[in-house]
């Protein structure tokens, strides 16, 4: 009796969830919405936070985008692809940095992806330095 009361009940509840196909996660939005930016900066290594190498960047110049401040902390994660460029460079060394607005933003006080949270408490994850 138990047995088919889940054969009927829950079986073809769980099917017609996997029916439908694989779903984006909500919390992530595209750049196509706007929601990006890409900024000269230069980068100053401050130190590891945890697993990720913490960067102090002064903003040189504005290429997309609108930032309301001059500096920010960038998070690089353990990634080899963010930090090779910083490690390769020298404190006169411009970098472009191409992030887009990570949705919705979570609590106001940490960030766990590759970025920076502006002064207005939005998360930009980084997508490539160059």
């Amino acid at each position: 009796m138990k047995w088919n009361l889940f054969y009927v009940c829950l079986l073809p509840a769980i099917f017609a969830g996997c029916a439908s196909g694989p779903q984006q996660p909500q919390s992530v939005t595209s750049a196509a919405n706007g929601d990006s930016l890409v900024l000269q900066v230069k980068a100053a290594y401050v130190g590891a936070v945890g697993w990720s190498e913490l960067y102090h960047c002064n903003i040189q110049q504005v290429f997309k985008g609108s930032m309301p401040q001059d500096d920010i902390l960038l998070f690089t994660g353990i990634s080899y692809e963010f930090n090779d460029a910083f490690i390769k460079g020298n404190p006169s060394t411009l970098y472009t940095l191409g992030l887009y607005r990570y949705r919705p933003d979570p609590d106001p006080g940490y960030n766990t992806r590759p970025g920076f949270r502006d002064i207005q408490g939005r998360i930009w994850q980084l997508v490539y330095v160059r």
